[in-house]
């Protein structure tokens, strides 16, 4: 775990206490923790969700096999990414009581929070299994620089499923997410963003600049449709 993530999730916490409350905070967080560990902890024990891999033992472990930090990861990529959904997309308000429409713009919503973080990990993992790093080992490598593509199909599914079960208590609560009007609320945009930057300064350092153009690629639209809606909110119609 890179120490300076530590600090990130410290903030993420924060926020989301001032932003969404206690209850839904903590919901999140155990959401997020859970699923993240037990989808890594199969994974590195049976080759499920993402295929056989091991992580270097040289770190604290969860249950002998999961590093302690990895699953607030999962919890923080996938907190920036439903924000940072949130406020593309909009409220959903004006589907209240529409079923079907409602039911497909939340699996709509849960798709691109799982697709932002895929997309996240196309950037990370190929630098943290590069022969500078080996933070883990793919034990029977794969087609996208020696990770397999099961991988990928895991980590948008698992991020999917975390934020459905997030996305769905919104719902039955009768919460419709409408954010936007203040500069905190693109906070959370802002540490995907820096994500971005940092590995990708980090691919770049080690040689492998072709990483940094993919994290571009994947990552980049997010932050700038999230831009786009800040300066509507924020600049052009502020009282609307």
């Amino acid at each position: 775990m890179i120490p300076w993530l530590h600090s990130i999730h410290i903030f993420a916490f924060l926020h989301s206490l001032y932003v969404h409350g206690r209850t839904r905070t903590l919901l999140f967080l155990v959401i997020g923790f859970t699923l993240g560990l037990a989808s890594e902890h199969v994974g590195a024990t049976y080759g499920w969700v993402f295929g056989k891999f091991h992580y270097q033992p040289d770190r604290v472990m969860f249950l002998g096999t999961v590093p302690i930090f990895t699953p607030l990861s999962w919890w923080l990529i996938l907190y920036c990414a439903y924000n940072t959904t949130n406020l593309i997309v909009g409220s959903l308000k004006g589907l209240e009581g529409k079923g079907l429409r409602l039911c497909l713009a939340v699996l709509g919503m849960a798709g691109l929070d799982g697709l932002m973080a895929m997309n996240l990990d196309m950037l990370f993992d190929p630098i943290m299994v590069c022969p500078e790093r080996k933070r883990w080992v793919w034990e029977f490598g794969g087609s996208y620089f020696d990770i397999p593509i099961q991988n990928f199909i895991g980590w948008f599914l698992v991020g999917f499923t975390i934020s459905l079960l997030v996305r769905l208590y919104d719902l039955r609560v009768g919460r419709y997410v409408p954010l936007g009007k203040q500069f905190i609320h693109y906070l959370p945009s802002g540490v995907y963003f820096c994500m971005f930057a940092f590995f990708a300064l980090l691919s770049c350092m080690d040689g492998y600049p072709q990483y940094a153009l993919i994290g571009f690629a994947g990552m980049m639209p997010f932050v700038l449709l999230a831009g786009v809606k800040a300066v509507q909110n924020l600049w052009l119609d502020p009282e609307t």
